[in-house]
């Protein structure tokens, strides 16, 4: 005779995120090192405000400087240096703010 389990959607995302932290802080490592790499450099700020935060079970790659938004993502008269961006879409699929 057969047995039959029924899996909820919410368990396995929780024991998934549970139990997949230290792989996920590893390619945030990853996405930030190769960020900073290629970032522009002017006075080096930019380049130096790398860094990978974690908060409960989510973790993130962050630029921490002033003003990280503007030169990541561009302006209207200054194009998007992208390096998080496409570091991160390096690492899989890919669902943040776009670049101009």
């Amino acid at each position: 005779m057969s047995a039959r389990l029924t899996i909820f959607p919410g368990q396995v995302r929780e024991q998934v995120t549970a139990t997949t932290i230290e792989g996920r802080i590893a390619i945030a490592t990853e996405i930030v090192d190769e960020a900073r790499e290629v970032a522009p450099v002017d006075t080096g700020y930019f380049e130096s405000e790398f860094l990978v935060e974690y908060e409960g079970q989510r973790v993130f790659a962050v630029n921490a400087a002033d003003d990280a938004s503007y030169i990541e993502y561009g302006t209207l008269d200054t194009p998007p240096a992208a390096v998080m961006t496409d570091a991160a879409r390096s690492h899989g699929k890919y669902s943040g703010w776009t670049p101009r």
